[in-house]
């Protein structure tokens, strides 16, 4: 079968020519690793830490959430192998450390060996040094210590040149049970159906990336079929294992349902049958398998609208729904997933004075409920006892879980995490030690900033993939205000609670004059200090960057800064309205000298009208969420359509940036706002816990945690943080985000600045006489704050530099919101045939053209040769 490959270098998904020269730079991995995840394991191979330059460990953690992922590239001891296990790999891959010595140390059937070879020698190091070793020498002496090998024919790799298919039989025979993988060359579909019969699979990614194989065609090609019709008998279940039904599939509908990752299946009688299309009750593709045998595929879907069946019914093994039975649980048992559907359904249309109803309206009720259930089972005697109470507070916990915005399938995930972990924690007592050696004793269970480790502290700070029910809400608002335009747009803001019928949709530019002019003067005059900061600082950064104009071979060559027609920017509304990051977006945009901006903010206070005004917003939408995102994207409710949107958000509003990834440009997508402190024994105690609670009372999911290099600190911060939120009005969340937090020690500053780059968090502040030699010895963050003097908060209200900042490790490939993310580089070239090298140029050109096979782009350098140079092009032709 095949296993789709993502290559990473400086962030971005690539494809080496035998591991040295960059043939193709795909861009953002996430989209390519959501979508090759259909097909099963996907290998993320690090070729910055294979090559000793720099790691994507951030980024790779953050596919881990997209895809079932291998994990190979620069591991080079059994700690840094276990650590990828933890983090959930389904399995690494191991090449310069595949010595018997380290994977002793592993469960066998988590690791894979690399066995790279060029030209029949095993290199390692990035494949920069050879072994003097071969493939089948080195089968031998790791045998039994690994489930699996991955050998690339390092030669073709990155060639498109095919695989020496006459040498992958022995390869299978010396590896015996273990299962081969081949690399390198692979250009066909048939090359993946012969390494399937040898009992081998191909690892895939230039063919992929380049166009040449499409990845349905790749998946279905060792299938095989004894029907006269060649189709595939093909069993659906949805994400919790539950049959739906049986279809069948050919070769087409495959590669359509992969291409477009919704259920297509190949009807008998009608042809090519997408699923749901007339009924509505469509299906999500998430992974497709074959069986042993290579004759039946199995769709693992997420069934939307009322089920699979035809008749209405979850399953085709279930009773169709009709009076008096459509509350009936099925035959089959009432499953998990049917109670949390009822549960939804009762969520949307509840019933008054139902028991759900009160739940869903009273959170307090809800969490005594869960208190006294889960006293209740701990209580429980019998077996009937523990039955029941468990019902009970499965039904409690549900409900908690769906009021959250998680499902069942979020938590599957999460099991499925923990499953693949291999070191284990020492279960403890409550309020008893962790068992953690390398961080102080757990203080009482909902203290604040509790001792963590790194894992602990990187997971933190990794926002949760997003959820399918926001991005299926985002979807259909989206769907619908791009078809229906405004009506659409205030039907969704009114339903939302955005609007109120007849309230403007779009505020102009005289409309937000004269919110600036009602505006207490004190108020509107600070707004103006800190845009003149923010524009000053925007100012700078412009005129940092010119445009270029360089000597080429034969000519001149450079780029342009060229500004995007229109931007939209958006502010969050919420618990705390940002009139700062109306600011903070609008005002880059400008500087830039984007034609258009516009703003958008739900229910818009009146600073928050006044800054959209002051910062030079065109005009300012009045609504939030999905449905402002798809106004902005779809220049609907008097806005133009914008090239660029910025801006953070909550859930639905990051859903529906990542659905609009590839049409429209946008920011980094924004997660909870994080901080890591790092303070010396010297900081002030007091200092270090007012900026820790400046980004904790920001949303009970913030993550402020705190870096030290002795327990003495830790507790210092802790109790000047107590002594704080004593008087603080957002004490509640604030407290809350510091119990979910936490502080890790360091034994020295280079494993304080190795813990910052691991976290690469959004705001990292340093404090304390280790701060100015500590900075330079750090990379990753959105933005540093250097010193006591500097509070975080400074940067949050307009010193200069930008707080839409990169969240969830994205700090470690990505910048913050700046006049630069406004800004295109497109480039130009100005040939002379006057030129000494234009010749040379030319005719480089065209032997190059040949040398890959397009004798068009050969003749269109050639025309333009004098006779001369067409002359000395024959000679050498002739000559060679």
């Amino acid at each position: 079968m095949i296993i789709p490959s993502i290559d990473l270098m400086g962030g971005r998904a690539v494809q080496l020519r035998q591991g040295s020269t960059l043939e193709i730079d795909a861009g953002d991995p996430r989209p390519l690793a959501e979508r090759f995840a259909v097909a099963g394991e996907v290998a993320i191979i690090d070729l910055d830490a294979a090559l000793g330059r720099g790691d994507n460990t951030a980024l790779i953690r953050e596919l881990l959430g997209l895809a079932p992922c291998r994990v190979g590239g620069g591991i080079r001891s059994r700690e840094a192998a276990l650590d990828w296990l933890d983090a959930g790999a389904r399995r690494v891959i191991l090449g310069t450390a595949a010595t018997p010595e380290v994977l002793g140390g592993l469960p066998a059937e988590r690791v894979i060996a690399a066995l790279d070879a060029r030209d029949g020698e095993v290199v390692v190091e990035g494949w920069q040094r050879g072994t003097g070793r071969d493939v089948l020498g080195r089968m031998e002496e790791l045998d039994g210590l690994a489930d699996g090998y991955l050998v690339t024919f390092v030669e073709v790799e990155g060639t498109l040149g095919g695989i020496p298919l006459d040498r992958v039989s022995a390869l299978v025979a010396a590896a015996g049970s273990a299962r081969v993988t081949v690399a390198g060359g692979v250009r066909e579909v048939s090359e993946i159906a012969a390494l399937d019969r040898m009992g081998a699979d191909a690892q895939v990614g230039m063919a992929i990336y380049s166009g040449r194989m499409d990845l349905g065609d790749a998946i279905s090609a060792p299938l095989k079929s004894d029907r006269a019709d060649g189709l595939w008998a093909t069993l659906v279940e949805d994400t919790a294992g539950r049959a739906l039904g049986l279809a069948w599939s050919s070769a087409e509908s495959l590669r359509t349902a992969v291409r477009e990752r919704r259920g297509v299946y190949q009807s008998r009688s009608r042809g090519l049958w997408r699923k749901g299309e007339t009924s509505g009750a469509t299906q999500e593709l998430v992974r497709v398998a074959a069986d042993c045998d290579r004759d039946t595929l199995r769709f693992t879907v997420r069934q939307r609208g009322t089920g699979f069946c035809h008749t209405g019914a979850a399953t085709c093994f279930d009773a169709a729904p009709s009076r008096g039975s459509a509350a009936l649980p099925p035959l089959s048992g009432m499953g998990l997933s049917d109670l949390e559907a009822r549960l939804r359904e009762r969520f949307a249309d509840p019933e008054p004075g139902s028991l759900t109803a009160r739940l869903a309206g009273d959170p307090e009720l809800l969490r005594g409920k869960l208190v006294e259930e889960a006293h209740e089972l701990a209580e429980a005697g019998s077996k009937a006892d523990a039955v029941a109470e468990f019902a009970d507070l499965y039904y409690f916990a549900l409900t908690r879980l769906l009021k959250a915005g998680g499902s069942l399938e979020d938590v599957r995930r999460e099991l499925e995490r923990r499953a693949l972990k291999v070191r284990r924690r020492v279960p403890r007592a409550p309020g008893g030690p962790t068992g953690r050696g390398d961080v102080a004793p757990a203080a009482a269970a909902g203290a604040i900033l509790p001792p963590i480790g790194l894992d602990e502290a990187v997971r933190a700070a990794r926002a949760p993939a997003l959820d399918p029910a926001a991005l299926e809400v985002a979807r259909t608002i989206l769907d619908d205000v791009e078809r229906r335009g405004e009506p659409a747009l205030r039907e969704h803001a009114e339903r939302l609670g955005d609007l109120e019928p007849g309230d403007d949709l779009l505020l102009d530019r005289a409309a937000l004059k004269r919110a600036t002019e009602a505006l207490h003067p004190d108020d509107r005059e600070l707004l103006r200090r800190v845009a003149d900061r923010i524009r000053t600082f925007a100012e700078a950064q412009r005129a940092s960057a010119t445009d270029l104009d360089t000597r080429v071979a034969g000519g001149r060559g450079g780029h342009r800064l060229v500004p995007v027609g229109a931007a939209g920017c958006y502010a969050p509304g919420g618990r705390f309205p940002l009139p700062s990051s109306v600011l903070m977006t609008a005002i880059p945009a400008r500087i830039a000298g984007v034609g258009a901006v516009w703003a958008a903010s739900p229910r818009p206070s009146a600073a928050a009208r006044a800054a959209a005004f002051i910062a030079g917003a065109d005009g300012l939408l009045t609504i939030g969420g999905a449905q402002a995102i798809g106004a902005l994207a779809f220049g609907v409710g008097g806005v133009s359509r914008c090239e660029k949107i910025v801006g953070p958000g909550n859930r639905f509003v990051t859903a529906a940036k990542r659905l609009l990834y590839g049409r429209v440009g946008l920011d980094t997508i924004a997660g909870p706002s994080e901080l890591l402190v790092v303070a010396s024994p010297d900081a002030a105690p007091s200092r270090v816990a007012a900026d820790l609670l400046a980004q904790a009372e920001h949303d009970p999911d913030a993550v402020p945690l705190l870096c030290a290099f002795d327990e003495a600190t830790v507790e210092a911060v802790r109790e000047a943080a107590e002594r704080q939120l004593a008087a603080l009005p957002t004490a509640p969340i604030a407290r809350q985000a510091l119990a979910a937090g936490g502080a890790l020690l360091a034994a020295s500053p280079d494993e304080a600045a190795a813990i910052c780059d691991a976290v690469a968090p959004e705001h990292l502040h340093l404090h304390g006489d280790l701060a100015e030699s500590l900075a330079p010895r750090v990379d990753r963050y959105g933005s540093l704050f250097l010193g006591a003097a500097t509070p975080e908060a400074a940067g949050d209200y307009g010193a200069g530099p930008n707080h839409t900042l990169p969240t969830s490790g994205a700090a470690a490939f990505d910048s913050g919101l700046s006049v630069f993310s406004f800004l295109r580089r497109p480039t130009w070239l100005s040939l002379s045939s006057e030129d000494e090298a234009y010749e040379g140029l030319l005719r480089d050109t065209a032997a190059l053209a040949r040398l890959e096979g397009l004798e068009a782009h050969a003749l269109s350098a050639e025309l333009r040769l004098t006779a001369a140079g067409r002359e000395d092009r024959g000679r050498k032709v002739r000559a060679s």
